[in-house]
């Protein structure tokens, strides 16, 4: 009965010890009741038991979670949280498509915030250039998500 009832989850010794004697108390109530009759074995009834007690007890169980209170609503219900993924994935789906160069650049100026001099000298451009090349590649972006928005 006890083997039974560890393999049905993680339990601490307290409440081991209390869902075997609950368990032990109900098997001893229907062993002795009037009319009683075993129809299979012992064993089987007892674990049967002991795992019904076992159940029982997750269904009472209340699982509480802690409230972070500095945790902030992110204002969106679900249908705006649901457009705002698929923007996301319109717009990786994006950066895939396009040059390299484009990529690195993105990457670099939005996401890694480095300056067009650090870029420049990185890729042995002129500023400027990169200037250039990042507006162009900004605006082949808007035009494949705006097509993709079409559809």
């Amino acid at each position: 009965m006890r083997a039974a009832v560890l393999a049905a989850g993680h339990l601490q010794a307290d409440d081991l010890q209390d869902l075997l004697q609950e368990a032990s108390v109900q098997l001893w109530r229907y062993v002795g009741a009037e009319g009683f009759v075993l129809r299979g074995s012992f064993r089987s009834l007892a674990v049967r038991i002991a795992l019904a007690r076992r159940i029982d007890r997750l269904r009472r169980q209340r699982f509480l979670v802690e409230v972070d209170e500095n945790l902030r609503d992110s204002g969106l219900d679900a249908l705006a949280l649901v457009q705002e993924k698929e923007r996301l994935a319109a717009l990786y789906g994006a950066l895939g498509s396009i040059r390299e160069l484009c990529r690195i650049l993105v990457r670099g100026r939005f996401l890694d915030d480095r300056s067009y001099e650090d870029l420049a000298a990185e890729l042995e451009r002129a500023p400027e250039t990169l200037r250039v090349h990042l507006h162009r590649c900004l605006r082949v972006l808007r035009e494949m998500l705006e097509i993709g928005d079409n559809r």
